[in-house]
């Protein structure tokens, strides 16, 4: 998925806890292709029936690699650990997306022809 300011989401991934069924670690690879001027804090909203179950926002890489500093080619693992009662259940969801703090405004997700479209993407968990 490829977001405005050059941001990319290159993979994603659900890595299930083997101590705590309620628990998940979702894995993010992000890369940028232009130097990013701002702070933009990534966000995992864990979504059940069309509402946020539980939810993670933070700088990339548990704040190790904010967005201001990625140069392009760089590929930063962003790890977002989230947990809900009952763990996975069918048709759970993730949404999956940027914003600058300041002002709280979001990216949008561009399409293939780089035209801006929703705020977010979603991918169904595993």
């Amino acid at each position: 998925a490829r977001f405005e300011q050059g941001i990319t989401l290159v993979r994603r991934g659900v890595l299930t806890n083997t101590a705590s069924v309620n628990q998940i670690t979702v894995e993010l690879i992000w890369s940028g292709d232009a130097p990013i001027a701002a702070d933009y804090a990534v966000f995992v909203h864990w979504m059940r029936a069309g509402q946020v179950l539980v939810q993670s926002d933070a700088s990339p890489a548990l704040g190790y690699f904010p967005t201001n500093i990625w140069r392009p080619g760089d590929q930063i693992i962003d790890l977002h650990t989230l947990a809900a009662p009952g763990g996975m259940q069918a048709g759970d969801e993730l949404r999956i997306g940027l914003y600058n703090r300041d002002g709280n405004q979001r990216l949008r997700v561009l399409d293939a022809a780089g035209t801006p479209g929703g705020d977010y993407v979603t991918f169904a968990m595993p």
